[in-house]
Parts: structure tokens; sequence; C-alpha cells
């Protein structure tokens, strides 16, 4: 395919582009004019010529034969220089048809003055002077014409006008020669000007060949040489005139020789610059321009893209071999005709309404559309780019259409949008574009004033699934659970896989008031509970699950994405926490107690840097009151709440695993409190209980840890006791048993704390290397009114005996309960009846070692 030239897209190119230069033919060029002037001249003054010289002798029928061809060149070097391809070189052109147009006009008028007078009578009288002044002229404007030319001077403008003024200064010197200046003129050239003026002329010619024989060699120019050849023949002519006369026998033909020598070298060297040269420039030029068509028209054709191009009237010029496979047609049979002609009339009416709007915009235009190929029938997502072709005065002449096939190229972007936003393994939204999507739901229930509800979905006992069956199971469920979840709800609503086995349902376009937009929710709840809770077919088999589902409305109050997500995952958490397979709504109190629950774990970490917690001490007596110890409990002492006691912290500390760091400082203080103690007589036999979690405990390198703060405050490993909840007992019991042997062979003890209240088995009890079991105050509290706790302790105490364990009984407030507790063999109490927790300052002084506690007042 080949673009024509003049039909190129406008752009701004991006570096210099060659192009040929290329004539403008007007209807009468000056060139031709001229040359047809000069021949029809030839034509009518040659018989002249020839009557002239009828009955003279050869030599002067030579001479004006001669001097015809002279003028006749002449002419044509006027003529060639009329003209030139190069707008640089015309100003040094001009030059020449000035001089030389002047100089030719001398010379024919001289020619036709002086032959005519030899075979007639004269015309004019004095007309042999006038002949003289005219061919002096004709030579002195050859010379200076050639001398400017050496200079390398210029005359800028047409070519035409230095033309005229050619003819003005030529009719000035006719005429002057209507006057007596001719006739004065003979006189002195005749006599003592003659020679001079013909060696003088020489002399110049000589200079100015010399200097365009040096210029030629300099720059390397033909033209320059040639110039350099016609001005030297031009001086030979001269020094032959000057030397042999003007009428002798030699010297006439001679000299008028060297003239038309002059002038055929004169007409080479303009004819070479002028035509011959930019003539083959130009066909160079061409040889590349069809070169680039031809390769222009490989490229075009080798691309994969339909590429054609219309005229204004939605004619196409050219199409490329994908457009012929489109079309279904050869080019010829495409070319010259239009959409119309091609295809159908809807869709050739959308192709020449894109054109117009390319040519009226003057802009490229770029679409998208879907295009059918009519060779094979195949069908894709097409770009197609028309951009406007404009012609040098900037008129819209056509368009360009390049048209890419995209339809891979729009697969591949929504593949990437998919595995961007849509789960791979369920299809569903992912959390990303959930986000999205809540964002524009929270706006447009804003705008709409209609509500919107939230319900995130979590899997009961999903990995329990996994663990089992495996994972392969595991995903099958997840995909049938987004297949029923989207088929209970409406197309418009969004079923969103948040990531696990956590789906979240966005309900759109609920009702305005809040009643009914929650009974509306509510039932879209139930219905998904309905359909989940039948059976799965995995793997042949089935298989029931069920899901808790936390809900929470929208649209009511302006709130954040995060913010909604925080309120259905606590509604979640109540789901769950109400026994799971059931849904539950958010409910303000539940802001209001994870509020608090996270001020509090802020402070909690504020006060462990601050060192707002303490350690408190309550007394461990004997069956006669005498002290054994202390159990140290924490305290925590709120720089604005003050005290709270440990049932409002210790729980939150489990959860955050501020639990470790908090019982490494209750360790730390207990081991340094016994080393002081190891220093008094008095109290050297004094113990200390701390409460160990099961968290701490099982953290790894928690027996290092024990045995270092023993080892570096150096206290008594003997008089540090360990207590531990049974809660320790559901995890590695086997590893709990070699924890608690490595720490009971440095002497360590251990006591089993709350005895009664968790998951005891006599089993474990009986290996574990426990020194001391504490029943728990809830039992100690009503056992002298509930016989089902009296006859609890009563067993602990037998069970305790039989295990040869000591037995300490905690929360012993009265001394009802403290003879309760002696009368059936108990040794050891612990309660608000002999002291409550102090810190050591008060401890010290209330307590001494052998001293009878005094009973004090209940809490």
């Amino acid at each position: 395919m080949s673009l024509p030239s003049s039909l190129e897209p406008a752009r701004e190119p991006s570096k210099p582009v060659r192009t040929p230069l290329r004539p403008v033919r007007e209807p009468l060029s000056d060139a031709p004019v001229v040359t047809v002037a000069a021949a029809v001249l030839a034509l009518v003054l040659l018989p002249l010529a020839q009557r002239l010289s009828a009955g003279v002798d050869v030599l002067h029928g030579l001479e004006p034969f001669m001097e015809l061809v002279a003028v006749l060149l002449g002419l044509l070097v006027v003529s060639v220089s009329l003209r030139t391809f190069e707008r640089q070189e015309q100003a040094r052109a001009n030059v020449l048809v000035a001089g030389f147009g002047v100089a030719a006009a001398c010379n024919l008028l001289h020619g036709m003055l002086l032959h005519f007078d030899a075979a007639h009578p004269p015309l004019l009288a004095g007309s042999a002077d006038i002949s003289l002044w005219l061919s002096s002229w004709a030579r002195v404007a050859e010379v200076i014409t050639l001398w400017f030319t050496a200079m390398r001077l210029s005359a800028p403008g047409l070519g035409r006008t230095w033309l005229a003024v050619a003819c003005a200064i030529t009719l000035a010197i006719v005429g002057l020669s209507l006057g007596p200046l001719p006739g004065w003129f003979a006189q002195v050239a005749g006599s003592a000007l003659h020679q001079p003026l013909a060696l003088a002329l020489a002399l110049a010619l000589i200079v100015a060949a010399t200097v365009l024989q040096r210029s030629a060699r300099r720059n390397d120019q033909p033209r320059e040489r040639i110039l350099a050849w016609a001005t030297m023949a031009f001086a030979c002519g001269e020094i032959t005139v000057g030397a042999l006369g003007v009428h002798g026998s030699v010297a006439s033909p001679l000299a008028h020789g060297l003239r038309v020598i002059a002038y055929a070298l004169l007409y080479q060297a303009v004819f070479d610059a002028g035509i011959r040269r930019p003539f083959a420039r130009i066909q160079e030029a061409e040889s590349r321009l069809r070169e680039s068509e031809s390769r222009l028209a490989r490229v075009v054709s080798a691309m994969p893209d339909m590429v054609f191009l219309k005229d204004a009237d939605g004619v196409y010029l050219s199409v490329n071999p994908v457009f012929e496979r489109f079309i279904g047609r050869p080019e010829h049979q495409i070319v010259g005709r239009n959409d119309f002609d091609l295809t159908t009339p809807a869709q050739a009416r959308q192709f020449r309404q894109n054109d117009q709007r390319a040519m009226q915009t003057r802009q490229p235009l770029v679409y998208e559309e879907t295009l059918t190929f009519a060779e094979d029938g195949y069908q894709g997502r097409f770009e197609t780019i028309k951009t406007p072709i404009r012609d040098l005065h900037g008129r819209v002449t056509g368009v360009l259409g390049v048209c890419r096939d995209i339809t891979e190229r729009k697969r591949a972007a929504q593949e990437i949008e998919r595995l961007a936003f849509y789960d791979a393994l369920t299809g569903l939204p992912n959390r990303r574009l959930l986000l999205d999507r809540l964002q524009r739901s929270i706006a447009t229930c804003q705008r709409t004033h209609k509500l919107g509800a939230l319900l995130f979905i979590d899997l009961d006992n999903f990995k329990d699934l996994n663990d089992t069956l495996g994972h392969d199971m595991g995903d099958q469920l997840l995909a049938q659970v987004a297949t029923r979840l989207v088929a209970s709800v409406r197309a418009a609503d969004t079923v969103a896989r948040f990531g696990g086995d956590e789906f979240v349902v966005m309900l759109e376009a609920l009702a305005p008031d809040l009643r009914t937009a929650t009974a509306q929710a509510e039932m879209v709840a139930d219905k998904l509970l309905a359909s989940l809770n039948q059976p799965f077919a995995l793997d042949g088999g089935q298989h029931y699950s069920t899901l808790s589902i936390g809900v929470t409305l929208f649209g009511e109050q302006r709130l954040s994405v995060d913010e909604l997500l925080k309120r259905a995952d606590l509604a979640l958490y109540q789901a769950k926490a109400a026994g799971r397979n059931t849904q539950r709504f958010f409910d303000p109190d539940m802001q209001a107690a994870v509020n608090a629950r996270s001020n509090l774990e802020a402070d909690l970490r504020q006060g462990l840097a601050r060192a707002e917690l303490l350690v408190y001490y309550q007394p461990v007596v004997d069956h006669q009151a005498r002290l054994m110890g202390a159990e140290a409990l924490v305290r925590w002492r709120h720089p604005q709440r003050g005290m709270i006691g440990p049932a409002d912290f210790i729980p939150l500390a489990e959860q955050t695993g501020l639990i470790l760091p908090l019982g490494q400082y209750v360790l730390q203080t207990a081991c340094a409190q016994l080393q002081r103690w190891s220093q008094h007589p008095d109290t050297a036999g004094l113990s200390i209980s701390v409460n160990v979690s099961a968290r701490q405990f099982r953290q790894p390198g928690f027996v290092a840890q024990v045995l270092h703060q023993l080892k570096s405050h150096g206290a008594d490993p003997r008089r540090l006791k360990l207590e531990l909840t049974e809660s320790l007992l559901l995890g590695d019991i086997e590893d709990t048993i070699a924890r608690m042997a490595q720490l009971k062979s440095e002497g360590v003890g251990f006591a089993l704390d709350d005895f009664g209240t968790g998951y005891s088995s006599l089993s474990y009890l009986k290996r574990l290397p426990l020194d001391q079991i504490k029943i728990d105050q809830s039992f100690v509290r009503e056992v002298l009114a509930d016989p089902n706790d009296a006859a609890i302790v009563r067993t602990i105490l037998a069970l305790a005996k039989s295990l040869d364990l000591q037995v300490v009984a905690e929360g012993v407030e009265t001394t009802g309960q403290l003879s309760f507790l002696q009368l059936h063999g108990c040794e050891g109490f612990q309660g608000y009846l002999f002291g409550r927790p102090v810190p050591m300052e008060v401890f010290a002084c209330a307590h001494r070692p052998g001293k009878m506690p005094q009973p004090q007042a209940g809490p």
C-alpha cells in the first residue's frame, strides 16, 4: 500500500524530513518564453543574415552567423538563469539575467546595424558609430557581470524583475545612441581608446577568471571552473581585438569565435548549475521518495492492524491486507468505493459519522468498537484511531484510519481486574472491592435517605473441617457456601469473601425507617442461616456446617467503612458467644464495652511502664493462727480511677499478653522479698506464694526465668511456692509435669489454686508434683449454709489427706468458717479474718511470726 505524499497526516516531525524539490509549473514559464523567442529570432535572423551577406565574401557571411550564435547563447543563458530550482541560487543568477540580458540586446542591435549597412545603404546616419557604441556597452556589461559573479555578489528578487531592469538599461543605452555620444565615442575609440579599452577589459576578465578558478578549487565547484574558462575565453577575445584590431581578416573571425566559445561555456555553466544538477537532484529525490513509499507500503502491509486511507467524501484510496480480510474483498475492489458500497447501511453510517467527527475536530479520534471479519467471521474488540489528513494549505482532505485488535488486551485487563478485585476460589468480590462498594453505598444512603445492612458471616468450626478432611474439602465447602449466599440475596446486593472462612453480605436500598430495615435484614439473616444449615455434598458424603452472623445497619448516620466493619464484627462476636449458628445485631452497649476495654488496655500498658502496679501481700496462717507466709497479689493504683482490683484487669492482661511482663514483675518482687526475709531469723522460715497463669507457665524459658530470679536475688527456692490454676491441666500435661519436676528438683514448691472450680482430674492430680491444694473461697463462703459446699470441703480435705497434700482454705472471713475447717482437719487458712492484702510495709508491722492476728471485720 502506498500513501500519497499530499495526504500525509498533519503532525510535528521529531526531526527534519527531507522532501524533494519540485518545480512549480506555470502556464507560461519565463524560460520557455525567452527560449521560444530566441528560436524565433534565430529562424528569422538566419535568413536575414544570409540575405545581408549576399554578394559579399564568405568571411563577411561567417561573422554575422557567429554573432547570431553568440546572441542566441546569451539569450539561453538569460532564459536558464530566469528560474532556478534553488532559491538561494536565484539571487546570484539574477546578476547573469541583468548583465547578459543587456549584453545580448546590445550585441543583437549591434549585429543588425553593422551587417545590414554592409549589404545595403545605411538605415541611420552614423549607424556604424551606433553599432560600435552598442558593441562596447555589450562588452562592458559582460565584464561587469562576470566580475560580480566572481565576487559572489547577488541580486535578490525575482528573475523577471531583473530582466525588466536589463530591458530598461538597454533602452537607456539605445536612447543615448540617438544623440551625439556614439559619434564622439567612435572618434575616441578609433584613435587612442580602442586598444587600451580592449586591454583593460581583458585584464579585468583575467582577474575575474583567476578569482573564479581559486573559488572552484577551494569549494570544489564545477560551475565556478567553467565560468572561469568562459571568462578566460572572453579575455582572449578582448586580447585579440586589442592586439590585432577589429577589422582584420584573422582578428575579427578569431575574436567572434572566442566569444562564441565563451558564451557556449557560459551556457554550459548555467545549464549545469541551473538545470542538469537540480534535475539530477530531483530525480534522486523522486527515487528516494519511491523507495520510501515502497518501504512504507511493505511496513503497512506487514502490520497486524487494519490500515486504510479515505478522502474527504469517504472514498477509499488505499487499504492494507488486514483490511481486505475485514471487508472480504481484494484492494482493487475496495479502492474507489465507500462504506455504503462495502458494509451494511447501519455500520456504514457509524463509520461515516466517526470520519466526519475526526475531520471536524481536526484531531485524532480514538474509540473502541466491535468488528466482525467478513473473510472468516472472526469477531473482536478493536481500538480505532482516525487521524484527519491535511494538505500543505491546512485543508482537511481525508482520514487515515488504524484499527488495532485489543481483544486479548481486554481479556487480560479483565483477568487482572478479576484477580485484583475478586476472590480466586469463590469468584466473589474480595475485601478491596467490598470496601469500595461499601463506601459508595454509604454515600448513596446519605443521598437517598434509605438504609443498608452489613452482615458479617463466619463459618462455625471451619478449622476442624480443614484439620480432619483437608484443605481441599475446605475449599469445596467455601465455594458451595458462596454459591448459596449469592442465591439467597438479591442481584443488587453484594456478597464478598472477606478472608478465610469469613463472608460479608451488603444489603442496599432497605426501608428508610429503622424498624422496617431491621426486620428486612433479620429476614435475610434467617434465610442465610436456613440455607447454610442444609447439608453440603463433599467428596461423595454429606457435611453439616453452621454459621454465625453479626448484623449492623448503616445510612442513618455518617459512619466510616472501618467503623461499620468493627460494629459488624462485634455483633458477630456476640453471636459466637450466644452459642453459634445464630445472628445478632449490633448493640451500642457492645461498643461502649469495647471502648472501655480498649482504654483499659492502653492504661494498663502505660501503668506497667510507669510502675503503677503494686505487689500486696495477704497472710497465710496455720491451724494455730501462726504466720506461715503470704500470697503475693497484684494491685493497680490508677492515677484517675484509684485502686483497681485484679478481677478488672487480670483477664484483660491474659488476653492481651500483658500477663507475661506483669507475672515477671510479681515474681521478681517476691524473690527480692524472700531474700530480705532470709536476713532475719524471725522471718527466714516464711514462704511466698506467687500466682502463675497458664500462658506464663507455657512460655519458652519459663523455668530458666524462675531460676534466674531466685539466683539473682539470692532467695531460697524452698520458700517460693508457685500457684497454678486448673486450666493448666487442659494443655500438654506431659510438658506441664516435666516443667514442674524440673523446678521441684531445685526446691520450688507448687500449689493448685482454686481447687474444685475448674477441670480437676484425679488421674492428673496424682501425677502432678504438688505440695498443696487451695480450696476456693466460693466453697468456703457458704460452708455453714449450704450442705453441698460443706460436703465438697470435707471431700477435698479427705482427698488431700489421702494424697499427703497440704490444704489452705481461701476466703476465711468468719470464726464459724474457721471452726468448721479446723474441725475437719484443715491446717492452713487465708482470708480477711486474718488480714487483707496490704503493702509490705503494712504487712511487716501487722504480722509477725508466732503472733495471733486479731479477727478483723468482714468486707
